[in-house]
């Protein structure tokens, strides 16, 4: 919501919209919970990290770039920076097992075993 406000300098009325978007769509899910509807959404909770980290810098790029493009609708800005949210976060989700570099971008480092006593003595 932050993001809406201040980053791509929509008007405040777009934090309410992205509000009711966070209520709406977890809402959804609980219904679709039991149907083959809910195979894509359960794909994404299950790589949720990927799109969690990556979502942002894709909706800012695309928001400036509309901007660039004397785009001031914020619902083609909006719908466009979901759409490329969803296919880059896809595409990234993807490559976590095909490309050794991309894997580490979205895993925590291993802990460090504890240390025992009779170690240190």
């Amino acid at each position: 919501m932050a993001t809406v406000r201040f980053d791509l300098n929509f008007g405040p009325h777009w934090i309410a919209m992205s509000l009711a978007g966070v209520l709406f769509f977890p809402a959804v899910a609980v219904r679709l919970e039991r149907t083959v509807l809910a195979r894509p959404p359960i794909w994404i909770g299950q790589r949720s990290i990927v799109f969690y980290v990556s979502h942002a810098i894709f909706m800012i790029l695309i928001a400036k770039s509309a901007g660039r493009a004397g785009i001031t609708s914020y619902a083609v800005a909006a719908f466009a920076s979901i759409v490329v949210s969803l296919i880059g976060g896809w595409a990234l989700a993807l490559g976590m097992s095909r490309w050794t570099a991309a894997a580490p971008l979205f895993s925590a480092p291993a802990p460090k075993p504890a240390l025992r006593m009779q170690d240190v003595v």
